[in-house]
């Protein structure tokens, strides 16, 4: 979420960008425009911001995609954590205990 949040920003941000150009374009045109007025060399850029929500989404179709795949294999590894880290402790001190015993 806080990417697309963010790619929302840069694409406002580009576009109020690009309206202040069009405005400095239409206010110096009797001197060229902006450009020729600067004594500069200008370029537009165009924000690609269709690539990172597209990427968004296709990252979240692979995740949806992989916790489907696991959950029907079974390996849904949330499950397995709950059950198997209090069985690791009890396992540990069980091991810990049997070597500690002979001495």
């Amino acid at each position: 979420d806080s990417l697309t949040v963010l790619q929302t920003q840069i694409t406002s941000l580009a576009a109020v960008a690009l309206q202040n150009r069009r405005a400095l374009d239409l206010l110096t045109n009797e001197k060229g425009g902006t450009c020729l007025y600067l004594k500069e060399e200008c370029c537009y850029y165009i924000n690609p911001s269709g690539i990172v929500t597209s990427k968004i989404r296709e990252l979240r179709d692979q995740i949806q995609a992989r916790r489907q795949y696991s959950h029907i294999w079974g390996l849904d590894l949330h499950v397995w954590v709950t059950w198997l880290l209090p069985l690791a402790g009890l396992l540990c001190l069980i091991l810990l205990s049997i070597s500690v015993a002979p001495c």
